[in-house]
């Protein structure tokens, strides 16, 4: 799934948490504050990987690959948090 947020429509968001796809989740703070979320389970337990803020430098392609590369981590049986916290 390519996404279903333009950069537009994330702008607009209301406070709360809004999926895009994939695992990937925007949260927007009650101050507007705009920051994403990687949900997937790993061995029966979900987990929520936290992959940064949405900035003008920063939009949902960059975050969107992000995802898709620890997805294809996720895909070769390890956990992404452990992943990322080894490196």
């Amino acid at each position: 799934m390519a996404g279903k947020f333009t950069t537009k429509k994330v702008e607009s968001l209301s406070p709360g948490n809004h999926c895009d796809g994939d695992g990937l989740w925007i949260c927007v703070s009650a101050n507007l504050k705009r920051s994403a979320v990687y949900q997937y389970t790993h061995k029966g337990r979900r987990r929520e990987m936290g992959l940064g803020s949405l900035t003008n430098t920063r939009g949902l392609a960059a975050l969107r690959a992000e995802r898709d590369k620890w997805r294809a981590v996720l895909e070769s049986g390890r956990d992404p948090i452990a992943v990322r916290n080894a490196e």
